[in-house]
């Protein structure tokens, strides 16, 4: 497996890119159905994507590709700047077999698309692993999510949610998914299946985020709308804990200070998308009644940590490609400048690529999650991993700036009053 990334500026230099790629997949006898490419774009605009698409067609008139709108995309594991970036995934095992899939997704289709994924996995068993790309507008994806857990435990399932960068206060209706199975569309999904004897996955996520203060518990909820936290108004309470404004500034602090759910000793975080004139908050997806959850708060010193224990892991898997599924609430907790400091790491262990989303996917212990504010991670490879495998270099860094150097002091001097209250209750 190899995986070629470029990032899109203007055509010539598209154009030479994919004759390379063309270049190498002739002189190997590969076909255009073992050649994968991820479009990524952080603008809602179509008309750069139908100019990138039409060279694609061009050169690879066959093959697969998969796109959707995002808040910032990951090329060599560093944000970039560009509106489009690609990724090549070129499968050199001719047993490795790849299915790109469409489907609507919406309230009222989801449970139908469901069933018909299902159906396809049961049909083909060498699926391994399924990469999903989302809208989520209109959709109740933790019920998707929870239903789609039927398929066999071993298939791994990741992905993440359309976003860009013109979203405001969590409105995502907008933004879209498509591929060569199907047009740009605001409520849909695609999947990407992915399998074979000698392709193999591993993916992890992680969140780094501490747990703030006392357990609450929900006590009315509809949908992703949080109406009631311990029987007050939910954006009374984080106001009354975090003196949070309800102007402008609501979404970008909120993302800031998601809460906090477990379920079956697997944690997930929900994000606050904005406030309602009743005191409701809607989250970054559905939440039920009646479950505890805790506000969290963003420590740099711990994320960095738990992304090297990350690196460490995926290690000795050997990975020939990485993919990155990270939420745009990790990008505005760093800022554009040091997010790339959690996912440059892993581009010493494989090319990696990927795009900030407006919410995560995962199995975790069989099930399947929705996650917020999390970075999911794909790792692949043909074959067995190599005898050699690239030296890990990790260092840890402090040389933060001034606000998240100082968001560290605070993180660290609530974890220690909290600790400190702790053992003096149990004394």
């Amino acid at each position: 497996m190899k995986q070629f990334q470029t990032i899109y500026k203007r055509n010539k230099g598209l154009s030479i890119w994919l004759e390379q790629i063309r270049l190498f997949c002739d002189s190997h006898h590969i076909s255009d159905s073992s050649v994968l490419f991820h479009i990524f774009t952080n603008t809602l605009a179509r008309e750069p994507l139908e100019i990138v698409l039409s060279m694609l067609h061009g050169v690879f008139p066959e093959a697969l590709y998969a796109g959707v709108t995002s808040t910032g995309n990951i090329i060599h594991g560093s944000l970039v700047e560009t509106k489009i970036s690609l990724t090549c995934s070129v499968f050199e095992d001719p047993d490795t077999t790849v299915m790109v899939l469409q489907m609507p997704m919406t309230y009222e289709t989801q449970a139908g698309s469901a069933e018909k994924l299902l159906g396809i996995v049961n049909d083909n068993p060498w699926v391994k692993g399924i990469e999903m790309l989302t809208t989520l507008g209109q959709v109740d994806m933790p019920a998707f999510c929870n239903q789609i857990s039927a398929m066999p435990q071993e298939i791994q399932v990741y992905g993440g949610g359309a976003h860009a960068l013109e979203v405001v206060n969590g409105d995502t209706s907008d933004t879209f998914v498509f591929s060569s199975s199907g047009d740009p569309s605001t409520y849909t999904a695609v999947f990407i299946l992915m399998g074979g004897p000698d392709f193999h996955i591993s993916t992890s996520h992680l969140t780094g985020w501490r747990v703030l203060g006392k357990p609450l518990m929900v006590t009315s909820a509809s949908r992703n709308l949080l109406h009631e936290l311990d029987g007050r108004p939910a954006l009374e309470v984080y106001r009354h804990y975090l003196n949070v404004p309800t102007d402008d500034r609501f979404y970008r602090l909120c993302n800031e200070f998601p809460l906090l759910f477990e379920e079956n000793k697997t944690e997930y975080l929900r994000v606050i998308a904005s406030h309602l004139p009743d005191g409701s908050l809607r989250l970054g997806a559905t939440v039920d009644e009646a479950r505890s959850c805790c506000i969290t708060y963003g420590d740099p010193v711990h994320i960095m940590h738990t992304v090297h224990e990350m690196v460490r892991k995926i290690h000795p898997f050997g990975p020939q490609a990485i993919r990155f599924f990270s939420c745009a609430g990790r990008k505005f907790f760093w800022g554009p400048k040091e997010v790339s400091r959690e996912t440059l790491p892993f581009e010493m262990l494989a090319p990696s690529a990927g795009f900030f989303t407006a919410g995560e996917i995962h199995r975790t212990g069989g099930k399947i999650y929705m996650h917020n504010i999390t970075l999911v991670i794909a790792a692949m490879r043909e074959g067995e991993a190599a005898a050699s495998l690239p030296e890990l270099t990790l260092q840890e860094r402090n040389d933060f700036s001034h606000q998240l150097l100082v968001s560290s002091c605070l993180a660290t001097f609530i974890q220690m009053q909290q600790q400190e209250i702790a053992e003096n209750k149990g004394s």
